[in-house]
């Protein structure tokens, strides 16, 4: 991606790129790591406005990258209706505005977190989509020191915080538009080194690259055949 964020731009030196080997792959799951029947979907009765869930993304390469220093991303939102509900306008001035953010990576199940041991910050922005019912959140997540991503081995990449608030009307009103279905989808993430900067994109899925909010939409990955997104297909719509 074009954009870094301050903090990553401290942090990284430009360089090469090295192509990755033998297994990059990408996975989304509700909670943890661990790729499961239970982690693919959340089905909620948009009766609580103090809930949240945390969706989390993690990835592998074929190689180490020593001094692992930042991830950037880009997780496809589509859900099921003509356009976009407010439950789901998560940007400023949206109704939901706030409601969805990053969370810091800890001890999580199925992954290795390489980001332990560090200072982690990050931020993101929200963007249109192809479609009317469709958006895209655009990611950095960093670590203010280097640390090793380990080759061939499940390694947490990022964590969204999703917020149940203003899902009901207890008296300061609601955002209509919570058992609305949809689909999460991480399509692509580029890995960043200290000494190199950007040493690999990842634009494949893994075991599971989607997860579904009350049950998903007709058209997301696993109802369908995935179809993968070519890196620069996703950076053109960043321009």
């Amino acid at each position: 991606m074009k954009r870094l964020l301050a903090l990553t731009s401290v942090l990284l030196v430009s360089g090469a790129s090295i192509a990755a080997a033998a297994v990059p792959g990408l996975n989304l799951n509700y909670a943890n790591c661990t790729i499961n029947g239970a982690g693919s979907d959340r089905t909620f009765a948009c009766n609580d406005n103090q809930t949240s869930f945390s969706l989390v993304a993690s990835g592998q390469l074929g190689f180490t990258i020593a001094d692992f220093v930042a991830t950037s991303a880009a997780v496809d939102v589509t859900v099921g209706s003509p356009s976009i509900p407010a439950w789901f306008q998560f940007g400023p001035g949206g109704c939901r505005e706030g409601a969805l953010g990053l969370g810091t990576l800890g001890v999580l199940a199925g992954c290795t977190n390489p980001y332990s041991g560090s200072n982690q910050a990050g931020g993101f922005v929200i963007e249109p989509g192809s479609a009317p019912n469709r958006f895209r959140v655009r990611l950095d997540w960093v670590r203010d020191t280097p640390a090793a991503f380990q080759s061939n081995t499940m390694n947490a990449l990022f964590l969204l915080q999703l917020s149940t608030a203003s899902s009901f009307d207890d008296g300061f009103g609601m955002c209509a538009g919570c058992n609305v279905p949809a689909c999460f989808v991480v399509n692509a993430a580029e890995l960043f080194s200290l000494s190199q900067g950007r040493v690999a994109i990842i634009e494949q899925g893994d075991l599971r690259n989607w997860a579904t909010w009350q049950g998903g939409t007709g058209d997301c990955p696993g109802a369908t055949p995935t179809r993968n997104a070519t890196w620069g297909a996703v950076k053109s719509l960043y321009r």
